[in-house]
């Protein structure tokens, strides 16, 4: 026995379901359906206390219930958002075309199983049948366009003893010849022996087509065929041979009427839309608005033709709207913009306003077909998701902030400063941290990591590697030996699977400086004098992925003045190139601000390597070397 919906609590959502004018329901993962609103009374199989696992199935269309049934269990399976097209049996034995749209509820303690889904039908039948009516409008049009007159054939002129044309054959023609000329059993045969008063200027045309290299138009009666054609006449190969495409154009009246009928056919379809439809001439002004148009917003046609329609776009829109209209009509382009639309009532709705271009068989523009529809609740679901993202976006932030140090080592014989920004493309929650300690002996420390990923669960090992860190800097005899504990603690604590990381030792009584590196990109010392060193020695593999045995170290000096920059890899990388030219700028960067405080290098630094577009967090540490003591033999590096 399934639940009904007594023993579910629909708290707020009775009174909402049962006041919108859809079918409204509630059920479970397993198809079981728990409520229905009162409009289940239009529906032919369902009961108010509901149905039992896929008992609603027989309320489907028969070739329809297949497909409901798989965009169900893909969306349960899932956990997305349920939508599904399909055809419901209606309390009076017909069937409508009906939209079917859930969306999953489940509080935190409650599994899978338990995931109440809230849904909606609505009947679209209007919006089949308006479908099917185009459909069937575009093929009237198709149709009369296919019966317009105009034949096809080839032709090679026939010549005298002198060269001069007095004749052409017949050599091919198409099934609409014989219309469009009252000619019959042509080909093979010549003009003149099918119509023996033939005008001569037809030959002589005709010549010069065949004689020359371009094709020609033009409009020429007949009176011993008793017609009018619209031709065009084009050279072929071999030379003397010409190919005609042409109109019976004798009956000019007739076509026009045709298309006024056509006209009056889109009238008529446009005026049953779900949608606005607008028509605009060469000029930019609209000749036309469907009655929608006017339903909605309350204007007559005299107000809303010509550029009337610009006076309900919101005063805020007005200008852009009119300016994209104005700018694709002059470069004929098609085009779509989004404004807000005065309503009858005088509220505002957002609407996509989409059109494309005319153009004539001969080329020639002649304005714009377009639709508008009403956007507003697509705009208001995007206003939720943009607030709901600067909303994770701060929290993620301050998360990231929490977890980086909150002060440097002090000692006067050093500077040290550093500088964290957040990606901008992501929720600014990643891997990239820092941090600086004090040995047991008095030497310093500083570690720069980077755990791969833009996430959660990246800042969250970021977070761990940190606090492991801190905790075996007691027991490390360098940083070689704590890079090789920190690495056996994240593979033993499953932290994570890969992650960079850079940890220097400095003796801030002589400038010596021990490291090592767990595949991270070098450090480098920017000197005095302005040349440059990398710190290449110590390397090893990333944290996490393998046991890389032991673990090298690399030794360095610094003297008086020098700066050692450390950084994580989204300062330099850039997709499509080089790592050497990222770090060929760094080097300018540092060089180009050596001079100014550690703190306004390190963001003059940042500043001057990424952009608002840069879609990873970046960290800078710098430490510069105010007495490097017993340094007077200057700086160092090997391997």
């Amino acid at each position: 026995m399934i639940e009904n919906e007594r023993e579910v609590d629909l708290g707020l959502f009775r009174p909402l379901a049962e006041a919108l004018p859809h079918l409204v329901w509630c059920a479970r993962s397993d198809g079981s359906v728990v409520y229905y609103n009162p409009r289940l009374e239009l529906y032919r199989g369902l009961r108010p206390d509901g149905l039992g696992a896929y008992e609603w199935t027989p309320v489907v269309h028969p070739d329809d219930v297949l497909l409901t049934r798989s965009a169900w269990e893909r969306a349960v399976e899932s956990g997305t958002e349920y939508e599904c097209e399909h055809r419901l049996h209606m309390a009076d034995g017909s069937f409508r075309w009906h939209v079917s749209r859930a969306l999953p509820f489940r509080t935190d303690d409650e599994d899978a199983a338990s995931t109440l889904w809230f849904g909606t039908a609505t009947d679209t039948q209007l919006v089949a049948d308006a479908r099917a009516e185009a459909a069937r409008s575009e093929a009237l049009v198709r149709a009369v366009l296919s019966g317009i007159d105009q034949g096809f054939c080839v032709c090679e002129l026939i010549v005298d003893d002198r060269g001069v044309a007095v004749d052409y054959r017949f050599l091919e023609t198409n099934a609409q010849f014989e219309v469009a000329t009252g000619l019959t059993d042509v080909v093979g045969r010549t003009a003149l022996e099918l119509v023996p008063g033939l005008e001569s200027y037809w030959v002589e045309s005709y010549a010069a087509v065949a004689y020359g290299d371009a094709p020609v138009r033009f409009e020429q009666g007949s009176d011993a065929m008793g017609r009018y054609f619209d031709v065009f006449a084009m050279p072929v190969e071999p030379r003397g041979r010409f190919a005609l495409v042409f109109t019976d154009i004798t009956e000019p009246r007739a076509a026009l009427e045709a298309l006024a009928e056509s006209e009056r056919r889109f009238r008529n379809m446009a005026d049953h839309s779900p949608v606005i439809i607008w028509v605009t001439d060469e000029l930019g002004e609209c000749t036309y608005l469907n009655q929608l148009w006017f339903e909605v917003t309350g204007q007559s046609e005299a107000e809303a033709l010509g550029r009337g329609w610009l006076d309900v776009a919101h005063p805020d829109d007005r200008e852009a709207a009119a300016s994209t209209f104005e700018r694709a009509n002059r470069e004929r382009v098609a085009f779509s913009l989004d404004y807000r639309l005065r309503r009858r009532d005088g509220t505002y709705r957002w609407a996509v306003d989409a059109a494309a271009p005319r153009f004539g068989d001969d080329g020639r523009f002649l304005g714009y077909v377009g639709s508008v529809l009403d956007i507003t609740d697509r705009k208001e679901s995007e206003h939720a998701v943009t607030a709901e993202r600067d909303r994770e976006r701060a929290t993620a932030l301050q998360l990231q902030r929490a977890m980086l140090p909150s002060a440097l080592v002090d000692d006067p014989r050093v500077d040290i400063a550093s500088t964290y920004r957040a990606g901008a493309h992501h929720l600014t929650v990643g891997g990239d941290w820092y941090q600086t300690f004090r040995t047991a002996d008095g030497r310093i420390g500083l570690v720069v990591g980077d755990v791969v990923g833009h996430n959660v669960e990246a800042a969250a090992a970021m977070g761990q590697l940190r606090a492991g860190l801190l905790a075996l800097v007691p027991y490390a005899t360098g940083p070689d030996d704590l890079l090789t504990e920190l690495d056996r603690f994240a593979q033993q604590h499953r932290i994570t699977d890969f992650a960079t990381s850079l940890c220097v030792v400095l003796d801030p009584d002589d400038g010596t400086i021990v490291y090592s590196s767990a595949g991270h990109p070098p450090a480098m010392i920017s000197m005095p004098d302005g040349s440059v060193h990398w710190l290449e020695g110590g390397r090893a593999l990333p944290l996490g992925v393998d046991d890389p045995g032991v673990r090298p170290r690399g030794r360095a000096r610094l003297e008086t003045g020098a700066v050692l920059v450390m950084y994580s890899d989204g300062l330099v990388e850039r997709r499509g190139e080089s790592i050497d030219d990222g770090l060929a700028r760094l080097a300018r960067a540092t060089e180009q601000h050596a001079g100014t405080p550690l703190d306004d290098l390190c963001a003059s630094i940042v500043d001057s390597l990424t952009d608002q577009a840069c879609d990873d967090d970046v960290v800078v540490v710098a430490l510069r070397m105010l007495d490097a003591g017993r340094s007077s033999d200057g700086n160092g590096v090997d391997g």
